[in-house]
């Protein structure tokens, strides 16, 4: 007995036992009414797993997955095999194709180089150039009395107005002109190497003025390095020559300014010695053009008034920081002031804000429950005949 059989009478068996348990609870009810018992009896792994083979299912599993790899195993060699045959077959192909083409090749060369058609015995029944071979009846090179005699009316090859040297003369015009085309050529390729001859003459013109104009170029360096190097030369002389000129300068300039000092440390006038700013008519009076300050008495009382002046602008500055310290106090009070009540208005705004928040959420709440009476009421008692009469009426 196989292992299906087996489990077949197994299940039959199993199935006898509990159809007289379950039989007459299983037609009695409904699935809505035994949802929960078949709840239960689904997550009992007891109950659900009554009747069932573990043993045999796992050995069907095996053979399956035997049979399986047995069949992969099978159809890959076949495939190995198929493959092979088929290069083998086209392998085959090939070399039948290759002695094919060989021996066409051998075919074609034999008939090249011995079946020839004019070595063949039928070669003259359908030779092409048959009438060209043959020999014409009417020679050209013969006299008109020649021909006459020789050719009738009947050989139809003697015509009136018949121009018998037409063909000669059209190939004396040929060579005529074959041979004023060939002197064309002729002239023409003269021209072409006198033309030639004399680019490469000009050309060669060119190579020595070039030469010409590059050795004047390099003596023209030469020259003008030469004359750079004088012109240095001459730089450094006249440089050595300022140099002189400017120390003998200098030196002099030097003495100069000694004698002048030496002449303001001795003179009274130029010194603006006080004892020459006095007049001459008074001693308390002073001569303009020698005025030389003031003098002791007169410093003491301008740096006296100074003092005072400095004092009363220090006294000044200090009322105007005072002032301006009020100013700064007093602004300061006022911006206080101000942000302070920007932020009471902040409050209140927010304060209203949450308010009119609060209230705007009792009115939903208010409403949603309204609608759910209503819907209730509509639900359980209908619309009233009322309810309709306020929408307006159909024209018709």
């Amino acid at each position: 007995m196989t292992t299906v059989d087996a489990s077949s009478a197994f299940y039959e068996g199993v199935r006898e036992e509990t159809n007289a348990d379950i039989g007459a609870l299983a037609f009695s009810r409904t699935k809505q009414v035994d949802r929960d018992e078949r709840a239960t009896r689904v997550f009992d792994a007891k109950w659900r797993t009554i009747g069932i083979d573990k043993q045999a299912l796992d050995g069907q599993v095996a053979d399956k997955i035997e049979r399986r790899v047995t069949d992969e195993i099978s159809e890959l060699s076949f495939a190995k095999l198929a493959v092979f045959l088929d290069n083998e077959v086209q392998r085959a192909v090939q070399e039948r194709d290759r002695l094919k083409r060989e021996l066409a090749k051998n075919d074609v060369a034999f008939r090249n180089a011995n079946q020839l058609k004019d070595t063949r015995r039928e070669y003259d029944i359908n030779r092409p150039d048959a009438l060209r071979l043959e020999q014409p009846l009417r020679t050209l090179d013969a006299t008109a009395a020649e021909r006459d005699a020789a050719l009738g009316v009947s050989s139809a090859q003697v015509f009136e107005g018949e121009d018998a040297t037409a063909a000669a003369r059209r190939m004396a015009q040929l060579r005529q002109q074959r041979q004023w085309v060939e002197q064309q050529v002729a002239e023409k390729r003269h021209r072409s190497k006198l033309q030639v001859d004399e680019e490469l003459s000009f050309a060669a013109l060119l190579a020595a003025q070039d030469a010409f104009s590059v050795s004047l170029e390099r003596d023209e360096k030469v020259d003008a390095k030469a004359r750079t190097k004088a012109a240095s030369d001459g730089n450094v002389e006249l440089a050595k020559l300022k140099t002189a000129r400017d120390a003998a300068w200098k030196a002099a300039q030097h003495e100069a300014d000694e004698s002048e000092i030496a002449m303001l440390n001795s003179s009274a006038f130029l010194t603006e010695h006080p004892s020459a700013g006095v007049s001459s008519f008074q001693s308390h009076r002073v001569r303009p053009d020698h005025y030389k300050g003031h003098t002791d008495a007169e410093r003491f009382e301008y740096a006296a008034f100074q003092a005072s002046q400095r004092e009363e602008n220090a006294a000044r500055r200090a009322m105007e920081a005072a002032a301006e310290m009020e100013r700064c106090r007093k602004d300061e009070a006022i911006r206080r002031q101000l942000q302070i009540n920007a932020q009471d208005k902040e409050d209140f705004m927010a304060d209203q804000a949450r308010q009119m928040a609060a209230v705007r959420i009792t009115q939903v709440t208010e409403k949603g429950e309204r609608d759910a009476n209503a819907t209730a009421h509509v639900k359980a008692h209908g619309y009233a005949p009322e309810f309709f009469s306020r929408f307006g009426r159909d024209r018709r």
